[in-house]
């Protein structure tokens, strides 16, 4: 299993925060 690049790290954030910048995708 590789390390996830800095970019697949900031999708993988920018997703699971929602609208308002927070951690809740709601």
């Amino acid at each position: 299993m590789k390390a996830p690049s800095a970019e697949e790290v900031l999708a993988l954030v920018n997703a699971a925060t929602g609208p308002d910048g927070t951690l809740d995708p709601a």
